[in-house]
């Protein structure tokens, strides 16, 4: 209702690029889809549904909120959730009943957890997560035997049904080194936890990244999160892919989703003359001027003040002046015949042209993630074929 802007996901591509994913992962490799951050920006009430439908029955997000909106919105609640953090005290009894899967990352709530499902007459089904070198989370090696023995003598209250690490930069070469010894400090410590419970655990690592750089390390379960979406992780993981295929090969990921606006007004600007605030933008010649009703507060970052672009009429209509917090202007004088309310793809295709993620990304040196997870929650999503 009173849309100024509206994101499509389309169905069809969603379900091309699971099928590509599926074709690296080894058969007994369970496809776990990442969707924090409001799914990469493709929104967790929407996107989730469309991969359970291509047949994806295990979800991972960051936060016990995110897990909780995930439960309500998936239409099968038999699929798996998995929050990637050590939740809150107050968030165990609601993830415990709903046998939701967790990270632990230290002894610290070990038993509080173990009380909660004790108190439920169930078991809580958690994951270590392991400190192997990207000091950020984890169980360190100095604790492991501790928590591993709390978990031993709880049987029935305590289930571990995963343990995992997250590496520290797979997607580059640079990193090499230092992700071989992340790997060679899992696999060990992965046998201490083994042996202590007497029995082989579930293990995953691989995140997008890993699936191309690190393709042993697939395991029992991949964390797959901006490829799914249709994004590389970085150029160099697409080229290190394209490069290990034995033909000349398209790029198999599919962009999944299109932001569309449209054209507010149209001004005259004459020459030498500033356009919006500041000094930023001095008019060369006589212009004409599209505003579209979105700006930084919708997900166009201010960095692309004077440097993004959108298409209109199947043309790039380059930002002029800053990006405000709820639109824009764009150069359309060389653009013939826009009117008022006409589409505007801010990303996706029209016509013969293409504007994707990766264009804004490189513009303003941020990540596809960053961009992605930018674009506002109060943005309409639909779904499309």
């Amino acid at each position: 209702m009173f849309e100024r802007s509206v994101i499509e996901i389309s169905k069809s591509q969603v379900r091309r690029n699971i099928e590509f994913i599926r074709s690296l992962l080894p058969s007994h490799t369970t496809f776990c889809s990442v969707v924090k951050g409001n799914a990469y920006g493709h929104g967790i009430e929407i996107y989730p549904s469309l991969a359970q439908a291509a047949g994806v029955e295990c979800f991972a997000v960051a936060h016990a909120e995110e897990a909780y909106i995930l439960f309500h919105h998936l239409p099968n609640k038999e699929s798996r959730i998995i929050v990637m953090t050590a939740p809150p005290e107050d968030a165990l009894h609601w993830l415990i009943e709903h046998d939701i899967e967790f990270y632990v990352d230290s002894s610290t709530r070990l038993n509080k957890i173990e009380a909660v499902a004790k108190k439920l007459n169930t078991s809580a089904k958690i994951h270590f997560e392991l400190e192997t070198g990207m000091y950020r989370t984890g169980i360190t090696e100095a604790h492991l035997t501790k928590v591993s023995e709390y978990v031993a003598s709880h049987p029935e209250t305590l289930s571990l049904v995963g343990v995992c690490t997250h590496l520290a930069g797979a997607e580059k070469y640079s990193n090499t080194e230092r992700i071989s010894a992340q790997i060679n400090l899992f696999h060990k410590l992965v046998k201490a936890i083994c042996r202590k419970l007497k029995r082989i655990v579930p293990q995953h690592v691989a995140c997008s990244s890993v699936l191309i750089a690190c393709p042993e390390m697939m395991l029992d379960l991949a964390r797959v999160g901006v490829m799914q979406y249709g994004f590389w992780p970085t150029s160099e993981i697409k080229g290190r892919y394209i490069s290990q295929q034995e033909r000349k090969i398209k790029d198999p990921l599919r962009q999944v989703l299109t932001w569309k606006t449209y054209v507010h007004s149209i001004r005259s600007v004459p020459k030498h003359s500033y356009v919006g605030y500041g000094q930023s933008y001095l008019s060369t010649r006589p212009l004409k001027l599209a505003v579209i009703p979105v700006g930084y507060a919708d997900g166009i970052s201010r960095s692309l003040s004077n440097l993004g672009y959108v298409l209109i009429r199947g043309k790039r209509a380059p930002v002029v002046g800053i990006v405000n917090m709820n639109m824009c202007t764009v150069d359309i004088t060389d653009i013939k015949g826009v009117k008022l309310h006409d589409e505007v793809v801010i990303i996706g295709s029209q016509g013969q042209e293409r504007t994707v993620v990766t264009s804004f990304s490189d513009l303003v040196h941020a990540l596809n993630y960053e961009s992605l997870v930018r674009l506002s929650e109060n943005i309409p999503r639909t779904v499309v074929r």
